[in-house]
């Protein structure tokens, strides 16, 4: 078995040496300690903006780009050491840029739900779209053009906001049939969809 400090020491030179194995292999050893160091110092207000996956890629592509600070690193404690502090200027850095900014402070953002104003109105819109208006208008039409013209006659005055009264006594009809010529109509509406 050999000594965990010489294959430290030969990982790292097989990364200096710009080995892809090497760093697939210090991603896979290393990786996620860096991101559960970074979980643990994530702000939770930042964890919907980001993933630590996001700041990990960020800390690794920092550490591979500087090779010359690979050569300072001796053991698996000081890299760990220096990938935490890494971690950490990354995550302080965008911290301070989401929340103390005027720009984009995550401290003035209000969740719907937290929100005052969220009871008193409702999130979505009671009428209905123009779109269902026209098709609505459309079914409706293609129904009544089989129908007599009493019952066309019944459900025109009903668009217009006559009651079944009025409409009774316009017509010179029962009002029990104004009213079953509308159940009729609805029923057939249904049936269709």
């Amino acid at each position: 078995m050999r000594d965990p400090t010489s294959q430290f020491a030969q990982l790292m030179e097989r990364i200096e040496a710009g080995s892809q194995e090497a760093a697939w292999e210090m991603l896979e050893v290393y990786g996620p300690h860096v991101q559960r160091y970074i979980r643990r110092s994530l702000n939770p207000l930042m964890r919907s903006k980001f993933d630590s996956v996001d700041f990990a890629q960020v800390v690794w592509a920092s550490f591979f780009r500087e090779p010359g600070r690979i050569r300072r690193l001796d053991t698996p404690e000081q890299l760990m050491g220096y990938l935490a502090s890494m971690a950490r200027h990354k995550v302080v850095g965008e911290v301070r840029h989401r929340m103390y900014s005027d720009k984009r402070d995550l401290n003035r953002e209000v969740f719907i739900e937290d929100s005052p104003e969220s009871e008193d109105r409702a999130l979505t819109a009671r009428d209905p779209t123009p779109s269902a208006v026209a098709i609505a208008r459309e079914r409706w039409t293609q129904m009544l053009d089989e129908q007599p013209e009493t019952v066309r006659q019944i459900v025109e005055l009903r668009f217009h906001g006559a009651s079944f009264v009025e409409i009774a006594a316009q017509l010179q009809l029962n009002e029990r049939t104004v009213r079953r010529a509308i159940e009729r109509l609805v029923d057939m509406g249904e049936s269709d969809i």
